[in-house]
């Protein structure tokens, strides 16, 4: 029988208090709130890197356009040593003209009007400058991105 009643005086309880349960759930709470936050802030990160890649390729997109426009017409506007906010071209096939218009830039031709960024984008502060010395700037605002190239206008040799 003493061995017995040993056995019931130093019997061990089994499971966890309510205060170690308590402190277990608050950790696991802590350390999967982390993850959570982390994982937000990668994935805002991505997107907004996704966003700035598009509006690079949208203002690609629009210089390719108007060099390849440049490369196939005569520019009558601007004038040497002026600034505007259209650029307009005459070619063979007419001529052309490139401003902003609603918020997105416009090819207008004799015959239809053309968007080169799309309805998704903001296009604002469109301007061009052709310098004494024939090169061509344009410069835009895309989607609160600041873009501009440079161009001459004078044949090679």
């Amino acid at each position: 029988m003493g061995l017995l009643l040993s056995l019931l005086k130093g019997k061990e309880e089994a499971g966890f208090t309510l205060l170690e349960t308590v402190i277990y759930i608050a950790l696991f709470g802590l350390v999967v709130g982390s993850i959570v936050t982390f994982g937000y802030a990668i994935t805002q990160g991505i997107a907004e890197q996704g966003a700035k890649l598009e509006t690079q390729e949208q203002a690609n997109f629009v210089i390719d356009k108007i060099n390849w426009l440049l490369d196939t017409n005569q520019v009558n506007s601007p004038a040497p040593g002026a600034v505007t906010g259209q650029l307009i071209l005459s070619g063979t096939g007419g001529n052309n003209q490139v401003n902003e218009l609603d918020g997105r830039l416009q090819l207008q031709s004799s015959n239809n009007s053309l968007p080169l960024t799309p309805i998704t984008s903001k296009l604002e502060n469109f301007n061009a400058r052709q310098d004494t010395s024939q090169v061509l700037t344009i410069e835009f605002q895309l989607n609160g991105q600041n873009f501009s190239f440079s161009r001459s206008l004078v044949a090679g040799p």
